[in-house]
């Protein structure tokens, strides 16, 4: 099966757009969205009602879309992370809010094909940055993607 997988959109909704345009071949595939919905860009509620648009199979939250929707704080964000969240969370609808605020934190097993998860699918805040990293995730799941 195909399916078009999206992450760390960060309110980029051109990018977002620009994207969308590309895979308008594969209008029937699947929509798998990994989180980071928001964050840093200038289009956050735009970028999310583009999302509910497309009626995702899987939509994650991604640490940004936690701190804008105010489910955790930003004190681990580096500085032009923590300014970026805090207008985030400011320019957010409460109805856009609410949407972040529900969005499942992962992993998600999607059709029994892959792991669908934002960071990695033990914490959805770690990071994986070397290969033994990403040995040690693999070694606690059943799935090779």
């Amino acid at each position: 099966m195909i399916y078009i997988i999206f992450s760390d959109i960060h309110s980029n909704l051109e990018a977002f757009q620009a994207v969308l345009e590309d895979c308008k071949t594969l209008d029937n595939a699947p929509h798998i969205i990994l989180g980071d919905l928001v964050g840093y860009g200038a289009n956050p509620n735009e970028t999310i009602e583009k999302v509910l648009e497309l009626k995702p199979k899987v939509c994650l939250r991604g640490n940004h879309d936690k701190v804008a929707a105010g489910l955790e704080s930003a004190e681990e964000f580096n500085a032009i992370a923590q300014i970026a969240a805090d207008w985030t969370q400011r320019t957010l609808t409460g109805k856009n809010k609410e949407y972040l605020q529900s969005l499942s934190n992962g992993p998600i097993d999607v059709d029994g094909e892959f792991l669908a998860s934002h960071g990695s699918p033990i914490d959805e805040d770690e990071y994986i940055f070397t290969d033994h990293e990403a040995l040690q995730v693999f070694q606690h799941w059943e799935f090779d993607i």
